[in-house]
């Protein structure tokens, strides 16, 4: 066969690919990448639904795995003397399927089946403004007291509560293998030196699931997730104009996988609100809000 004709057949079969190509990505519902537009258009769409961000701390594209987890029993002989003054003197009951303990003080609730405890103290709000390392000396000598179990906690935030501005909020989240385990909280409010109310929620992590390794979104795509959700909530709430919000930070974080039933963890992105304690969470797998 003559080259010029060979070359003439490669050709048109190479086109003939590509357009196939191109009719599989259209018929399979493909969306194209926000990185088709470029950072000033970003921000002029951002804008536009009146949010704010710095791209400070974008995060490339790439693959992670699940992590799994067990069910976590907690030690109540090591937890009600944290929180109760005479711990010995306490009476177990269940009630609702829950594990309560109480005195005139305050009331412990183990609740079960989401693998977690709360205390609330039955003393009244004070006058008197609590310190911040006060109170972050006061809740690492609990985290303490809670066990080894509990080593892998740092604290994540401390800050005056909005409902309370005397008392302090203090938040530990778990890390394993250097990934933070959203799900996994200790929450401390401490009120003229006393910690008046506190929640855990603690999944064990075990391992890594290399057969769920899988391609991740990137923060960006997580942005986008957010701005069409916050446009939804706005439609549904018939605003005239789009509600602000300022996205002080974004990390990567794990959160449990609650729709799959699996005893596992994903990774998603944590979307940092100015002034909102809790982040906005969005799946990395699947680039949905997680609510």
């Amino acid at each position: 066969m003559e080259w010029p004709k060979a070359k003439t057949i490669i050709i048109i079969t190479l086109l003939l690919l590509n357009a196939a190509f191109a009719y599989l990505n259209i018929t399979m519902g493909a969306e194209p990448s926000i990185y088709n537009f470029n950072k000033e258009e970003i921000i002029k769409k951002l804008s536009q639904n009146n949010i704010s961000y710095s791209f400070s701390d974008e995060t490339e594209y790439n693959e992670l795995e699940k992590i799994s987890f067990v069910k976590f029993e907690y030690d109540y002989d090591k937890i009600n003397p944290i929180f109760f003054e005479y711990p010995e003197s306490l009476e177990s009951k269940i009630e609702a399927e829950n594990l309560v303990y109480s005195d005139e003080t305050g009331t412990l609730i183990g609740e079960d089946y989401k693998n977690s405890f709360i205390y609330v103290s039955q003393s009244q709000p004070s006058f008197i403004k609590t310190g911040i390392q006060a109170a972050e000396g006061l809740c690492r000598e609990a985290m303490q007291k809670l066990g080894p179990e509990f080593k892998g906690f740092k604290q994540e935030t401390a800050t005056y509560d909005p409902d309370n501005e005397n008392a302090v909020v203090i938040v530990y989240k778990q890390f394993f293998k250097g990934y933070k385990i959203n799900t996994n909280e200790v929450l401390f409010r401490v009120d003229n030196d006393k910690i008046i109310y506190a929640s855990c929620v603690y999944f064990k992590p075990v391992e890594f699931l290399k057969e769920s390794r899988a391609d991740i979104y990137s923060s960006l795509d997580a942005v986008f997730a957010f701005m069409a959700y916050k446009s939804a909530a706005d439609a549904s709430a018939a605003l005239s104009q789009p509600s602000g919000a300022i996205i002080d930070k974004i990390s990567l974080t794990y959160e449990r996988d609650q729709l799959s039933g699996d005893e596992s963890f994903i990774p998603c992105y944590a979307i940092y609100l100015n002034n909102e304690i809790r982040p906005v969470l969005v799946n990395a797998y699947k680039n949905i809000i997680i609510e």
